[in-house]
């Protein structure tokens, strides 16, 4: 299987303007999830209270967290707007995506088209 495109911290930091925690070198971003749903190469979005008291039990390497979340054993991005943040971390992984699927099924549904007409 293809393994998708990473980011780095600093990368993400960049786009999404918060102020980079960092605890380790080497992190790798692939994907985006809830705490509880976090593997080492997730970004933890703990944009709430309880998202932020589940990263002492995720595997995340690093979190998206509001500024002054005190988070402790972890590398994080603070941003003063985490809605605003969390939408624009779902355009970077996920309508990229899109932008290469749906072009590919407008293709094949046009092909179908023509080979049944």
């Amino acid at each position: 299987m293809k393994e998708s495109h990473s980011y780095t911290p600093e990368q993400v930091n960049e786009i999404i303007g918060g102020i980079l925690n960092k605890l380790e070198d080497g992190i790798k971003i692939l994907r985006i999830a809830p705490p509880g749903l976090s593997d080492g190469n997730t970004l933890a979005l703990a944009i709430s209270d309880d998202e932020i008291e589940n990263l002492s039990e995720t595997q995340a390497k690093i979190a998206l967290v509001p500024f002054g979340a005190s988070v402790e054993n972890m590398s994080t991005i603070e941003v003063e707007r985490p809605r605003l943040a969390m939408m624009k971390l779902i355009h970077l992984f996920y309508m990229l995506l899109w932008g290469f699927i749906l072009p590919l099924w407008c293709m094949r549904a046009q092909n179908s088209v023509k080979m049944s007409a």
